[in-house]
C-alpha cells in the first residue's frame, strides 16, 4: 500500500527528507527549476531562431518572472524559518537578475508580481492551493 495519496507516498519515500514540510520545499524547488527553463525559452528563440520579441513573448516572460518570484519567495521564507541564512543572499542575487530582465523589457518586478497574483487568484479560489486546482488550471483558456 502506497498510502492514501500521492503526496503521502512521496513524503514517505523521498530521501533524505521524510516530512510534509520538506515535501513542500521539494515541490517549490522543482517548480522553480521548471519556471527558469520556461523563462529561458523566449530568449533561446530570439538567440537561436532570430525571432523578434512580440507582445505575446513579452507577456510570457512577465508571467514566467512572476512564477519564479513566487517560488523564490517560498524558498526564501522556508530557508529563513529553518535557519539557513545563506539562502537570503542567493535569493537577492537572483532577484537582481530578474530586475535587469524587467528593465530590458520596460516592465517591473511589481508588474510581474501583480500578474502572478491575478493568475493565482483565478486558479486558486481564496488563494488556497490544491493539487486538483493546479491540474485544472482554471486561469488558462483552452
Amino acid at each position: 500500500n502506497i498510502g492514501s495519496s500521492r503526496n503521502e507516498y512521496a513524503i514517505s519515500k523521498w530521501p533524505p527528507m521524510h516530512n510534509a514540510k520538506s515535501y513542500e520545499l521539494n515541490h517549490m524547488t522543482f517548480a522553480l527549476l521548471i519556471e527558469i527553463g520556461e523563462l529561458a525559452d523566449p530568449f533561446k528563440k530570439k538567440l537561436i531562431y532570430r525571432k523578434e520579441y512580440n507582445d505575446e513573448a513579452n507577456k510570457n516572460i512577465k508571467e514566467e518572472i512572476g512564477d519564479i518570484l513566487f517560488y523564490i519567495t517560498f524558498i526564501h521564507v522556508f530557508m529563513n524559518e529553518n535557519g539557513i541564512t545563506k539562502a537570503s543572499a542567493l535569493c537577492e542575487t537572483f532577484l537582481s537578475y530578474l530586475t535587469s530582465i524587467c528593465e530590458l523589457l520596460k516592465t517591473s518586478i511589481a508588474e510581474c508580481k501583480q500578474m502572478n497574483y491575478d493568475k493565482l487568484s483565478t486558479r486558486y479560489e481564496g488563494l488556497k492551493y490544491s493539487n486538483e486546482k493546479a491540474i485544472e488550471r482554471k486561469d488558462k483558456e483552452y
